[in-house]
């Protein structure tokens, strides 16, 4: 398998015309989290939020022409939209005494960690369908860009999506003490309960069930090792606030 070059990636991106600046995609900053790896590209479309459906045709052409320069067998672009800066309060605005004591040291609660895990970052949402699991692959895909060990639980007993979205078919490995071997895409170590069960089977996992195949997806996989640890496991989560 041959690695593709950067610079000829980002020379090919240069190509494709920014619809608002008439630069380059490179050069116009659009072009964020570039990952390589044998045979594939992925990398984040960057744009205003009011300007997302003017750059659809823009990641489809991207997509096509990364697809086409040699040694690319598998090319992604995910279209993402900048977040807007949050509103400060007024200075005369105080804090409630319920919302300071939310900052202060609480006492460690016991918990299941998956092993050589530096940090978690859970994705979630109060309801379905607003674009959780392209952030958490949209974030997942920028860590990797900054060259940290990244891996991927797509937790949604609802509507698992890695698979298809990373172009996955092959399930966990199992190696020893029965350990899951995820299989890796773009780079990202990924897991998901979309590899438990048929693509065309209803999910009908609730309560306990739910959290016991949950919790073995993340403490019974293979994510790090001592000596190479994960720097950060993105969690997708399922949607709304119940089970």
């Amino acid at each position: 398998m041959t690695q593709p070059d950067r610079e000829q990636v980002l020379t090919a991106l240069n190509a494709i015309k920014d619809p608002v600046s008439g630069a380059g995609l490179s050069d116009a900053g659009l072009v964020r989290g570039l990952v390589l790896s044998p045979d594939r590209v992925g990398f984040m479309l960057e744009v205003p939020r009011d300007q997302v459906n003017l750059y659809g045709p823009v990641r489809a052409e991207a997509e096509r022409m990364l697809a086409g320069l040699p040694g690319i067998k598998k090319a992604q672009v995910v279209l993402t939209a900048e977040t807007e800066a949050p509103v400060s309060a007024p200075k005369s605005a105080k804090l409630s005494p319920q919302a300071v004591d939310q900052n202060r040291p609480k006492a460690p609660v016991a918990s299941s960690r998956p092993a050589h895990v530096k940090r978690v970052i859970v994705v979630g949402s109060g309801k379905g369908g607003v674009g959780k699991s392209t952030i958490a692959l949209s974030l997942a895909l920028a860590l990797k860009g900054l060259g940290l060990r990244v891996g991927l639980l797509d937790a949604d007993i609802y509507g698992p999506s890695a698979p298809l979205m990373l172009g996955i078919t092959t399930p966990p490995a199992f190696g020893p003490e029965k350990m899951m071997i995820p299989p890796e895409a773009f780079g990202i170590k990924v897991n998901s309960v979309g590899f438990l069960v048929d693509a065309d089977q209803a999910m009908i996992w609730r309560g306990p069930m739910a959290s016991q195949a949950l919790n073995q997806l993340l403490t019974q996989t293979l994510w790090g090792t001592e000596a190479e640890p994960l720097d950060v496991l993105v969690v997708d989560m399922p949607p709304g606030t119940g089970d």
